[in-house]
């Protein structure tokens, strides 16, 4: 079982470490990102649909008139309940 063991922590170590190095590999190989002073020599694509805006909220009550409104939760009663025991450890 020892062997086992050591086999299996030395073959998720050496996985480990392998899959490290290709994802370097791969990120190192990938396209690189294009900087601001790049895309004025890219031609610039045709705006199909314009964006619109996003709606905004109505503006909110005086805060302290809206928590007059809210009205506090009932408070449940305790009750006791004795403790089921057993006679196990």
């Amino acid at each position: 079982m020892k062997i086992f063991k050591i086999g299996l922590r030395i073959w998720i170590a050496a996985v480990s470490v392998v899959s490290f190095l290709i994802g370097w590999i791969l990120f190192a190989h990938s396209g690189k990102p294009v900087s601001i002073l790049d895309q004025s020599s890219q031609p610039q694509p045709a705006q199909a649909s314009q964006l619109q805006p996003i709606p905004t909220l109505p503006p909110l009550d005086d805060p302290q008139l809206s928590m007059q409104s809210i009205q506090p939760m009932p408070q449940a009663q305790m009750q006791f309940q004795p403790r089921l025991r057993s006679g196990g450890s």
